[in-house]
Parts: C-alpha cells; sequence; structure tokens
C-alpha cells in the first residue's frame, strides 16, 4: 500500500505555479487516508485512480483557464480585439469546462463507488478540504 501512496505524493507534488499548496496538501491527505482507511487493495486502487484522474483534471482546467486569460490579453492589449476573436474564445472556454464538469461527476462517482459507507465517513474530513480546495482554486481570478 505505501508503493501505492508514493507513486500518488509524486504525481501530486508535481506542481505548476499555478496550483496552490494547500490544494496539493489537500490531494495528499486524501490519498493518504485512502491508505488509511481502505483495506482492500482493489477498492483501494479504484479511488486512488479516481482521485488521481480527478487532480489531473483539475490541473488540466487550471492550466487551460490561465492560457485563456493569457490569450485574451495578448488578442485584446490595445482594446483591439475582434467580436469574432472574443466569442471563439469564450465558446471554447465554455466547452471545455461543460466536458469537464461532466468528467468530474462521473470520477466523483467512481471514487463513492469503490468505497463503503463506512470508509467515506471516515474520509469525510479530507473529502471535505479537498472539495473547498479544489473550488477556491478553480475560483481564482
Amino acid at each position: 500500500m505505501s508503493l501505492v501512496l508514493l507513486s500518488l505524493e509524486g504525481c501530486s507534488s508535481n506542481k505548476t505555479q499555478t496550483v496552490s499548496e494547500s490544494y496539493v496538501q489537500s490531494v495528499v491527505n486524501l490519498s493518504n487516508g485512502l491508505v488509511r482507511h481502505v483495506n482492500d487493495v482493489s477498492r483501494l486502487t479504484r479511488a486512488n485512480t479516481a482521485l488521481q484522474q480527478a487532480d489531473s483534471l483539475i490541473r488540466q482546467a487550471v492550466k487551460r483557464r490561465d492560457d485563456a486569460l493569457t490569450t485574451f490579453s495578448e488578442i485584446n492589449a490595445d482594446f483591439d480585439a475582434s467580436p469574432d476573436q472574443l466569442e471563439a474564445l469564450v465558446t471554447t472556454q465554455q466547452s471545455a469546462s461543460n466536458s469537464d464538469v461532466e468528467a468530474f461527476i462521473d470520477l466523483i462517482q467512481a471514487f463513492q463507488a469503490s468505497l463503503t459507507d463506512e470508509e467515506l465517513a471516515a474520509l469525510y474530513p479530507e473529502r471535505a478540504d479537498f472539495a473547498v480546495q479544489t473550488l477556491m482554486l478553480l475560483d481564482e481570478h
């Protein structure tokens, strides 16, 4: 089980500038909590996989948001961007956001389905912190 923990910590500590320390710590705390509370290797693996995929999705969404802000700044530096350019940027970002939400819901369901009610209850503090940190990260800017 410690091998799974180390691989998750390695993935989570490979952060970019835009990912806050508190978000990274919430991922590490949740993965550590899984190792502490889930004794079935198969369920632990499924839950860890869902967590890793959710972390990856969140990081991609943050990068895409930051890239979109940079692109907006670049194309509209002199307030001369065309309506079509701005609309294309917004449409692309909205489409990606909708896809992210659908994928994230699926990952949350996979995570929850892999755990027992008792394990979910035991992991409540870590799950709540991960949710709060995720919302704060996605709500920046």
